[in-house]
């Protein structure tokens, strides 16, 4: 039980620091900084270090999410919870900047109140859908044999990276994105951890 107790309190510190990594690249993001492209000094490197951050925590926090939901149950309760925690969220900045004086329309106010299909924020947006779609992708990382479930992984690098970086053309979208690095995790949780203490299952 305590061993157990420490692996999760480890993946907590992770999910801790995936979030500070996102913290850190909206700071260089939206924080006014702004460095000539053709000078380069420790300032600008810093910066652009932080803004880098930001992709390497959502990639943490989502394959830290897919390792245990891979051995979870979809729980309506729960996608209703995430689905009311994001809406009550954007609802509370919308009053704190319409109390600072800012204007909204009737769409945003809309959109406000329904964040994840009017795609507010991508991430809340794509990682909802995830979570719904979660039942159906444990079904299919559980049919597949270690072999196959090895050659989606490799198809999906190619589909979702390889392709993109080499033909300069985006062919998918962040919620397929974010189905990579689910059954990546999937993976790790099932078949390569069995022997340092967290339960997997026996390859097929």
């Amino acid at each position: 039980m305590k061993k157990t107790m420490e692996r999760l309190s480890n993946f907590e510190i992770l999910r801790i620091i995936s979030m500070l990594l996102i913290i850190c690249h909206h700071f260089a993001l939206y924080s006014g900084f702004r460095y000539p492209s053709s000078t380069i000094t420790m300032n600008s490197v810093f910066i652009q270090f932080l803004s880098y951050g930001g992709q390497l925590g959502v990639n943490l926090f989502v394959l830290i999410s897919g390792y245990f939901l891979v051995k979870n149950e979809f729980k309506v309760k729960k996608a209703v919870k995430l689905w009311m925690d994001i809406s009550i969220y954007a609802i509370i900045i919308m009053l704190i900047f319409a109390i600072a004086g800012t204007d909204f329309n009737f769409f945003e106010v809309v959109k406000n109140i329904f964040p994840i299909p009017y795609n507010m924020w991508w991430f809340a947006t794509s990682y909802f859908m995830m979570y719904l779609l979660s039942g159906y992708i444990n079904k299919l990382i559980y049919a597949l044999s270690k072999r196959e479930l090895d050659h989606l992984i490799l198809l999906l690098i190619v589909i979702c990276s390889i392709l993109p970086t080499f033909m300069a053309a985006r062919m998918t979208s962040t919620l397929m994105w974010f189905f990579l690095l689910y059954i990546i995790a999937a993976r790790i949780r099932l078949y390569a951890l069995t022997n340092i203490g967290v339960q997997g299952v026996q390859t097929r």
